[in-house]
């Protein structure tokens, strides 16, 4: 999981990501996570969550 102050950022970030050929990506922006902000210590921005598989 990776956490960004602001969503731009995550997509900023995502090609790169991608270049690793992930098994599977998913965003979550403030809108889905601002239920959240009260247990967080600010307001939230965005996760990415990256999963990764080895053929072995």
């Amino acid at each position: 999981m990776l956490a960004f102050e602001v969503p731009i950022t995550a997509t900023i970030v995502l090609p790169n990501i991608l270049s690793l050929s992930p098994a599977a990506v998913e965003m979550l922006d403030h809108t889905s996570i601002s239920s959240q902000e009260n247990a967080t210590s600010g307001p939230a921005g965005s996760l990415l969550f990256v999963e990764v598989a080895n053929d072995d």
